[in-house]
């Protein structure tokens, strides 16, 4: 790791800033697995770098729904958006082979 790497750790003053715990993540984790809280502890890979830019982009004190409605919008929206246009690739793309049997 280099030292412009940021850490887990540097995250926290902006967390505090907008009024959020590690908690949180814990819920968007949580929501990935269908909503069923897990007994086992839960691993959580962030994007360290893109997570600081959402939460400076939050005004003080925003707290944990806005928080959770622009990770959402920053990061699900867009992924599940990729997500369905590889699938429908994939169907065009088996359909095609189909066809051309």
């Amino acid at each position: 790791m280099t030292e412009n790497e940021l850490t887990p750790q540097d995250l926290e003053p902006e967390l505090r800033r907008v009024g959020i715990t590690w908690q949180v993540f814990v819920r968007l984790a949580q929501e990935n697995q269908a909503g069923q809280p897990s007994p086992e502890p839960v691993s959580i890979s962030l994007g360290l770098e893109r997570t600081a830019e959402l939460l400076k982009s939050l005004p003080d004190g925003a707290g944990e729904a806005k928080f959770l409605e622009a990770w959402k919008a920053r990061f699900a929206t867009p992924a599940i958006a990729r997500m369905k246009h590889a699938e429908e690739r994939a169907r065009k793309r088996a359909h095609d082979e189909q066809a051309g049997a």
